[in-house]
């Protein structure tokens, strides 16, 4: 059975977003004179974690969308703390656009088609 389209939208968003935050990462590199290659840490971090939750989501896995959740609400809640923090304009408003998707992706989550693929009904 194909997952439904919550749940690829959701993966695609948590996994997306984890790309995106990369490229702000090199991108920061490139403006920053006072930045570091350790800079790159967080966000290729959270592309690593968003794959392994991305495929956990479309392969159905029994505890995807409690990680999910929980990944979700720390991801957004990083996003807010840079978004509200001094730095590059770009890193905050891409910060801000990355803490909303990360919202709509535990919204997403929270459907009930989304809940009731990943608890194994038909």
């Amino acid at each position: 059975m194909a997952a439904p389209s919550e749940i690829r939208l959701s993966a695609l968003l948590i996994f997306g977003a984890g790309l995106v935050f990369v490229l702000l990462g090199v991108a920061l590199l490139g403006v920053d004179a006072y930045a570091s290659a350790t800079a790159l840490r967080p966000p290729i971090a959270t592309a690593v974690l968003g794959f392994a939750i991305a495929v956990g989501l479309v392969l159905r896995m029994r505890m995807a969308r409690g990680v999910a959740m929980v990944a979700v609400i720390v991801f957004a809640l990083l996003h807010v703390v840079i978004m509200f923090s001094q730095g590059q304009w770009f890193a905050r408003v891409g910060s801000g656009v990355l803490a909303a998707a990360y919202i709509y992706a535990g919204v997403l989550l929270n459907t009930g088609p989304a809940r009731e693929h990943l608890r194994g009904g038909a």
